[in-house]
């Protein structure tokens, strides 16, 4: 009599059972994997694109300052953002390199990084690991504050939680809360917990005009020096000319950053003059020179 296939004792099924086993293990760990990577096990919760290798990376052949010491520059005079760029959680309709003045254009929302806020929109991060050595980053951009909380930014990354930022925003008034302040900061920020130091010549209400200004970050050694410079009347052609005034001094021993670009409203609804509007912030440059001692 035929043997009915199906009738198989429970040794013989053995394989096929622990090889079930195995592949439902297989799934749940790469669904733990998933669910770390996206930050709901304690994992990153804003990841940037793999570090690329240091090197040295040049757009132009006009760049300000002594071409010795470059190190990155970009002056978005392309019609695509360069592949060395990475945009977290990008808002596609807020953000563009314009055609006309080739500059890169970001307009600010509501969104930050500061202390328990993790809802920034269109981050840059530069996928380059910075200079191993001293070096300074640089950066021209405008923006025309009309409300409090306005702001622009730019910053030396490690994570959400942990980085330095010099930016130019508009603060809220010492009187009653009225008024707006535009001032410039430089922040460090150490496991969500932020000290600010603020420029000391503030100017005051809402700007008439777009603002242009330089943005500095200098690294030596485990010191930052924050500076940045108004440009009032003719355009700086080259960095050595620029006259900069200091904020302050951030010291950080090991910081393992990206710079990082970026425009927001904050996350308060309501301000003096009603929510914050969104304003255009324009860079013109963005530059990372080694310096000497």
């Amino acid at each position: 009599m035929t043997k009915d296939p199906r009738d198989k004792h429970w040794w013989q099924t053995v394989p096929g059972f622990l090889k079930a086993i195995a592949a439902l293990i297989t799934a749940i760990g790469g669904f733990i994997a998933v669910m770390y990577q996206v930050g709901y096990l304690g994992g990153p919760k804003r990841q940037a694109a793999p570090i690329q290798p240091s090197k040295e990376v040049s757009h132009s052949q006009n760049m300000p300052g002594s071409p010795s010491g470059r190190y990155f520059f970009d002056d978005f005079s392309t019609p695509m953002l360069r592949s060395e760029w990475t945009v977290l959680e990008a808002d596609n309709k807020r953000w563009e390199i314009e055609a006309n003045s080739q500059k890169l254009l970001i307009i600010t929302q509501k969104g930050t990084l500061s202390e328990s806020g993790k809802n920034l929109k269109n981050q840059f991060i530069l996928n380059l690991n910075l200079p191993e050595d001293d070096y300074e980053v640089i950066v021209k951009a405008s923006i025309q504050i009309q409300s409090q909380h306005n702001a622009m930014s730019i910053a030396l990354f490690q994570d959400d939680d942990n980085f330095l930022e010099l930016g130019y925003s508009g603060r809220v008034g010492p009187i009653n809360n009225t008024f707006i302040m535009r001032v410039p900061h430089f922040a460090k920020e150490i496991d969500g917990r932020r000290n600010v130091l603020l420029g000391e010549e503030p100017r005051w209400h809402a700007a008439e005009s777009p603002e242009t200004m330089f943005l500095r970050i200098e690294r030596i050694g485990s010191e930052y020096n924050g500076y940045y410079s108004i440009v009032k009347s003719q355009a700086v052609w080259e960095i050595e000319d620029i006259r900069w005034t200091k904020i302050g001094t951030q010291v950080w021993s090991g910081l393992d950053g990206k710079l990082s670009i970026w425009a927001d409203n904050s996350n308060d609804n309501i301000t003096y003059g009603g929510p914050p509007q969104e304003v255009a912030v324009r860079i013109d440059f963005v530059t990372i020179r080694e310096v000497e001692r």
